[in-house]
């Protein structure tokens, strides 16, 4: 009787340290918790671009100038007029260079730049003379972001539930 209980102590389990239970379990909760927002954060927003009615678009524009001034795109608000007479704002960034993307169909053509002060003061109308900006589509699609959700649920679930993944032997141990 003794004998069986040596054998049964030796293949108990290490008792686990108190502390570094509690934060494991905690971290496991907190990082499954991320991925999961991550992931419905992922099919939201890819299912919202299924149905955003314009395509979505991108522009670089360096070193507008005028006849007798340059304007550091710094402290300006840039202005695009496309040919249907509608100005469509672009956000600026810090590095002189414009990255903007534009809610216009990918058909209209820039005609003319404005730039207008931030305080609102002057507006300059800048033509492009029939140079038209290089455009670019955005190239990650809204289907790509679906399938990486989906690709992101397929990972939450064994992390979250790994007993549901757990090999389990059919034979039974009687040793």
């Amino acid at each position: 009787m003794v004998e069986e209980n040596q054998k049964q102590d030796k293949h108990k389990e290490p008792a686990r340290i108190f502390p570094f239970f509690i934060i494991a379990h905690w971290a496991r909760f907190a990082y499954l918790g991320l991925l999961g927002v991550t992931c419905v954060a992922t099919a939201v927003y890819g299912f919202w671009q299924l149905f955003q009615p314009v395509t979505q678009t991108t522009g670089t524009l360096t070193g507008l100038t005028t006849d007798q001034s340059h304007y550091p795109l710094t402290s300006y608000t840039l202005l695009i007029q496309t040919d249907d007479n509608q100005l469509h704002p672009i956000r600026l960034r810090n590095n002189g260079r414009i990255h903007t993307y534009l809610q216009t169909h990918p058909d209209l053509l820039f005609t003319r730049v404005a730039i207008q002060q931030q305080a609102g003061v002057a507006t300059l109308l800048i033509p492009l003379n029939g140079h038209t900006p290089p455009i670019r589509e955005i190239t990650i699609s809204p289907l790509f972001l679906l399938f990486t959700a989906f690709l992101m649920l397929i990972l939450f679930f064994p992390l979250a539930y790994p007993a549901l993944f757990e090999h389990r032997s059919s034979a039974t141990d009687w040793s």
